[in-house]
């Protein structure tokens, strides 16, 4: 299976940017061999990885002044706010509001 060697060339953004069929193909491999690679590799599926890496740049925006939920929502590609909500609160125990809230408040200290 050419599919180890080549995953080690993939970026975020090739998981961010290509759906799991098309990510397989450009490797050569059956989504099933690039599941198994990237589950060994990083404990979780292609489409757990995507999510994840989507949350952590969602994290990130909503620490920019200015950010708002919705825009990080939609910038992170998530059709529907609600999920977006779910998910983050999942994965961070906190809402994306909260997220935003505290990093508003690390801003200030930090600059007062």
């Amino acid at each position: 299976m050419n599919c180890f060697h080549d995953c080690e060339q993939v970026s975020a953004a090739d998981v961010l940017n290509r759906s799991p069929r098309e990510l397989a193909a450009v490797l050569g491999c059956t989504q099933a061999e690039l599941n198994t690679v990237v589950r060994a590799r990083f404990g979780r599926s292609v489409v757990g990885l995507r999510l994840e890496l989507r949350l952590l740049e969602a994290a990130r925006l909503l620490r920019q002044p200015g950010a708002t939920v919705a825009s990080v929502t939609e910038q992170c590609g998530f059709g529907n706010a609600r999920l977006f909500a779910v998910c983050f609160q999942k994965r961070f125990a906190m809402t994306p509001s909260q997220w935003r809230r505290r990093g508003e408040k690390s801003r200030m200290s930090n600059s007062g």
